[in-house]
């Protein structure tokens, strides 16, 4: 009895103590962004009486994945042999490289959503999208990163571009056909080689 009456007394001085510190930085960042701090207030207010629903609703909306085996093996591609049958193609890329991927990987369909950014975790945009998408009629790309965790642990000017390696093999045999061949590209190309 004794230690449930001190775990109620200190997590609701824990929790006071938060809510002061969580004001004080919404009030400074109210004034750096130059934002009234009524309307800092009333959104504090709001997103704290709809956070624990809107949570909720979140985490329903998340694809149920199963990974496809005890282990996943991430292998370079230069490492790769010919017993390997990679499901998904990761590149760690730069936005010149990126926005070349994005281009070719929405070459070849009509669909304007061939590429997208899914909410969630730095693991599940080189995970759980890109394997969910492998088994679509329609196999999508993956752009992600955007995860504040593990930003710090990346280089700054990289994301991700994971993509099923039945789309990947289809934009392969598009590259001859593509903007690849275009001045435009060569230019971008340049760039990322580090020319002038």
């Amino acid at each position: 009895m004794i230690t449930e009456l001190a775990s109620l007394v200190l997590g609701m001085a824990l929790l006071a103590y938060c809510s002061h510190r969580g004001v004080d930085h919404a009030v400074h960042l109210a004034a750096a962004f130059g934002v009234p701090t009524m309307v800092i207030g009333l959104l504090v207010v709001s997103v704290g009486t709809d956070l624990p629903e809107i949570a909720a609703e979140a985490l329903k909306l998340l694809p149920s994945f199963k990974a496809p085996g005890r282990f996943m093996v991430f292998k370079r591609w230069d490492l790769l042999s010919e017993s390997d049958e990679p499901e998904v193609v990761i590149f760690f890329a730069s936005p010149d490289v990126l926005s070349g991927l994005f281009t070719l990987a929405n070459f070849e369909v009509t669909e304007p959503n061939a590429v997208f950014t899914p909410w969630g975790s730095g693991c599940s945009s080189i995970v759980t999208y890109p394997f969910l998408e492998k088994d679509s009629i329609h196999p999508r790309a993956v752009i992600g990163l955007f995860d504040v965790s593990p930003r710090s642990l990346i280089p700054q000017n990289i994301l991700s571009f994971s993509v099923p390696m039945l789309k990947f093999e289809r934009m392969v045999h598009n590259m001859k056909e593509s903007f690849l061949t275009t001045n435009s590209w060569k230019r971008v190309q340049k760039r990322i080689q580090g020319g002038p």
